[in-house]
């Protein structure tokens, strides 16, 4: 949406001939008149640099014009609680932002190269998201509406799935393929990548819990995608979920920090469908589950939860 824009000045309605013709004849008059707060005719035709000088008097004049407060240029603004999401496939894929009522759609990518998978920063300035230049799919930033793009990984592996952390300094991404991924974090201004796991059978997907001391991932140590957690920092593994489906991908915390939503890849079977997962405080010993929906087709998206904002 648009920041509200302040009414523009306007200009001065045409003056009368008449009292233009008036005006100028008087002019004379007038500043002599007035010569303790105007310039006098004499006065506008001195020096530049004896202009602010009563030339009767030889006294400064006291400031003649009222300062006009400078006006806002109306610049694109985003409301905070809009939606961020990837519209499209393949090369056709931008991002996108809209109002939560459906209203006020902004394409913020127009590249004609793959941009998705984008997440606000906690403040809502700025865009983690991954695109696609060439053969290299890396990490990238953003000014909400667009500008100052800046590239936070050179790896040559595919780098995807960013996450800010809750204090907006930190981003964690997968990099790497599938089975061969694994989970970083990197400062929010592109330094500092950390690797976070170093397993044989890919880590993927990373989100940052609400309080900044979990991540949230999946993992394919049991030969099928599962949801995990890892403290930050550290990396260490505090849970694993015994995923009821085929597959359980793409975690996504709630804000009380206590449970995790996740989709399922089972075609036909009963689990088809989102669900979530219990999991007080880390504990090893956790999880139960629960399902939440089971929408038509036979895979289902990324979970998204509203913050509520």
């Amino acid at each position: 949406m648009w920041s509200p824009a302040k009414a523009p000045l306007r200009p001065p309605a045409a003056a009368d001939p008449g009292s233009l013709a008036n005006a100028h004849r008087d002019e004379y008059t007038a500043r002599v008149e007035r010569a303790a707060d105007q310039y006098t005719s004499a006065n506008l035709d001195a020096h530049p640099a004896d202009r602010n000088t009563d030339p009767t008097t030889n006294t400064p004049l006291p400031p003649t014009d009222t300062p006009i407060p400078p006006t806002d240029t109306p610049v694109p603004t985003i409301l905070r609680g809009s939606i961020l999401y990837t519209e499209g496939e393949n090369n056709t894929a931008e991002i996108v932002v809209i109002d939560a009522n459906g209203q006020n759609r902004q394409q913020i990518t127009n590249n004609n190269q793959y941009e998705g998978e984008p997440d606000w920063s906690p403040d809502e300035s700025r865009i983690a998201y991954e695109a696609t230049i060439g053969i290299d799919t890396d990490i990238y930033t953003m000014a909400a509406n667009g500008s100052d793009v800046r590239r936070m990984t050179t790896t040559g592996q595919p780098n995807r799935h960013p996450d800010w952390s809750p204090d907006g300094a930190l981003i964690t991404y997968e990099s790497g393929k599938d089975e061969t991924s694994e989970v970083y974090v990197v400062n929010a201004d592109g330094s500092g990548h950390t690797r976070l796991t170093n397993n044989a059978f890919g880590d993927r997907a990373p989100k940052f819990s609400p309080d900044g001391t979990k991540i949230a991932y999946m993992t394919h140590q049991r030969n099928k995608w599962e949801i995990a957690i890892m403290a930050y920092p550290g990396g260490n593994q505090l849970s694993l979920f015994n995923c009821p489906a085929v597959d359980c991908r793409f975690p996504a915390w709630t804000s009380s920090g206590d449970k995790i939503a996740y989709n399922t890849l089972d075609a036909q079977g009963p689990n088809r469908g989102y669900g979530y997962w219990t999991s007080p405080a880390g504990n090893p010993a956790c999880c139960s589950s629960l399902k939440m929906a089971a929408p038509p087709g036979p895979e289902t998206g990324e979970p998204f939860i509203s913050t509520g904002r």
